[in-house]
């Protein structure tokens, strides 16, 4: 299907890799990387980058906040989640601060609430497109009102 959404799974514990693409597989294309630098170059190589990123917070070489930075700096559209083994407000709090779209705690209660997370995000995305055709429409509406509404006046003013 062309039009599923694209989904980069970034964790170093394989079977958690592994158990989340193949949740969200059913649903959207799944890509799959095993630390930051990894998913660094699959962002970087691919023709049309993931509309989203799922990663760990702690793997080796790269971890999930370097890459989040990196994200949100080069691929601002590109939403983050973070997940987490700690289950800490402040962990949550900073990546949040740092443009993190959510946080998930590992292990999950239930991948369901995972998969709420990515529908929410995504039900968000489409929303935000929407309103800002709907601006685009409006500014371009309003300046053909103005236009025309000069048009008017100078021919009224000039008969």
């Amino acid at each position: 299907m062309a039009d599923r959404r694209t989904i980069l799974v970034v964790d170093d514990d394989r079977p958690v890799r592994t158990l989340v693409a193949r949740f969200l597989g059913k649903t959207y294309d799944i890509r799959e990387a095993e630390d930051g630098e990894e998913a660094w170059a699959i962002i970087q190589s691919e023709d049309t980058a993931p509309d989203l990123v799922i990663t760990d917070i702690r793997m080796p070489r790269t971890d999930g906040v370097t890459l989040l930075a990196r994200i949100r700096e080069e691929y601002p559209d590109i939403g983050v989640v973070m997940m987490s083994g700690t289950d800490t407000v402040s962990a949550a709090v900073r990546t949040m601060r740092l443009g993190a779209v959510d946080y998930v705690v590992k292990p999950f209660p239930s991948l369901d609430e995972l998969a709420i997370i990515v529908e929410r995000y995504f039900e968000r995305q489409s929303v935000e497109h929407t309103l800002a055709e709907y601006v685009r429409l409006h500014r371009e509406m309003t300046t053909h009102l103005k236009v025309r509404t000069f048009l008017c006046v100078d021919v009224v003013g000039s008969g």
